[in-house]
């Protein structure tokens, strides 16, 4: 006898087609310590998937179809894409939640136009959360937004966007029409695409933006962003600093009262000079302070100095090869971090996250047991970053 199982209701299978593709503009806007994720291989893969459910059945593509146009690449066959999601009645425009200009999902390649008009397409998606703006292609073409794109973006909650030469009063306007942004990363050009700086022409007010990533640095983004109103800033994440934290610091000045989180990138530029120090000086109210141990410079305390306000320290082991094979320049860069945890800077810190590497093998090292005794003795935890307690044997 055969048993007759009763097909599942759509909503059931959106919701399971949902946990099989992962996507960028799905993910939460909230800073998240440390993440590395790789978006490109994200969303080739979520796009593999979603482009393999629409081939299955009828019913499975009406039912894919909004997943499918969750995330969008302007590239090539721009037109036909506008045009799926400008028709009348039936537009896929509704579902889109992530644009990408200028940049090509990994694994598709294809001939590119040399010149991009989105305009169409941006009007078409008023539920647009996320636009990434990548730079130039190997072809040299990209995506061009003119002045008018940024009437489009009022509903957008994420912004990634990278230089390119003449942006700068492109990313004012764009900014200006974002009132709603929460996250935004930017990418800075080589510095010899801005000989002189940049003079904004717009006084920019961004009362949503809590989290700010720089994924590089130069003098003209230092100047747009020293004009910028960010009352609701609290995370700040620098992956490097090309001129021994000069830029840093100068939007460290600018923002960094607000400031609750700050985190610096795996990079050596955050190695030749003390970053941490000045950083705490001018954000007065941090409670979080993230770093790769490895690669960022042990603090120097010249003067007396307090910070009331920092809680917790995340330290991340990853790699850094300059220390192979010197173990007598390992442990006094450690050392020096830890005595300035200990010490009287810091009286309200009291918890140590420990992220990546191989902390085991370093907390049971002979050599590691006097600062460990140290963290005791001023009952600082140290903890995993899921909230596991790290055992001490001392």
């Amino acid at each position: 006898m055969t048993t007759y199982l009763p097909p599942l209701p759509p909503e059931l299978w959106l919701k399971i087609f949902l946990l099989a593709t992962t996507s960028w503009c799905t993910r939460t806007i909230q800073y998240e310590p440390f993440d590395t994720t790789d978006y490109a291989t994200e969303a080739r893969l979520a796009l593999q998937t979603k482009l393999a459910l629409v081939l299955v059945c009828r019913s499975w593509w009406e039912i894919s179809m909004e997943l499918l146009y969750e995330e969008i690449w302007i590239r090539h066959g721009w037109q036909a894409l506008q045009h799926a999601v400008d028709r009348k009645g039936s537009s896929f425009g509704r579902y889109v939640r992530c644009i990408h200009l200028s940049t090509n999902p990994a694994g598709t390649y294809g001939l590119i136009p040399a010149v991009i008009t989105p305009d169409r397409i941006l009007e078409s998606c008023p539920n647009l959360r996320v636009l990434v703006k990548g730079k130039e292609n190997t072809a040299g073409s990209h995506a061009h937004l003119t002045t008018d794109s940024y009437n489009h973006l009022r509903s957008l909650k994420r912004l990634s966007w990278c230089h390119r030469l003449g942006d700068q009063d492109l990313l004012q306007l764009t900014l200006s029409g974002t009132l709603c942004l929460e996250t935004l990363e930017l990418t800075a050009p080589p510095p010899a695409h801005y000989p002189r700086p940049y003079l904004p022409r717009l006084l920019i007010t961004l009362p949503a933006l809590t989290t700010l990533r720089l994924h590089s640095l130069d003098y003209s983004m230092m100047h747009q962003m020293r004009t910028w109103t960010l009352p609701s800033l609290t995370s700040l994440i620098a992956h490097r600093s090309p001129d021994n934290g000069v830029t840093l610091n100068a939007i460290l000045v600018q923002h960094g009262h607000p400031l609750q989180k700050l985190e610096f990138g795996a990079n050596l530029q955050f190695f030749m000079s003390d970053v941490i120090v000045p950083s705490l000086v001018r954000c007065p109210t941090l409670r979080e302070l993230n770093y790769y141990l490895y690669f960022t410079s042990s603090p120097r305390v010249g003067f007396e100095f307090e910070h009331h306000s920092l809680e917790c320290v995340r330290l991340h082991l990853k790699h850094n090869p300059i220390f192979d094979g010197h173990e007598r320049m390992l442990w006094p860069h450690l050392q020096a971090h830890f005595e300035f945890f200990v010490g009287p800077a810091l009286p309200s810190l009291d918890r140590i996250i420990l992220h990546g590497g191989n902390w085991d093998t370093l907390i049971r090292d002979v050599a590691f047991r006097d600062m460990l005794e140290q963290i005791r003795s001023r009952e600082i935890s140290l903890e995993t970053p899921d909230g596991s307690m790290v055992e001490i044997d001392t």
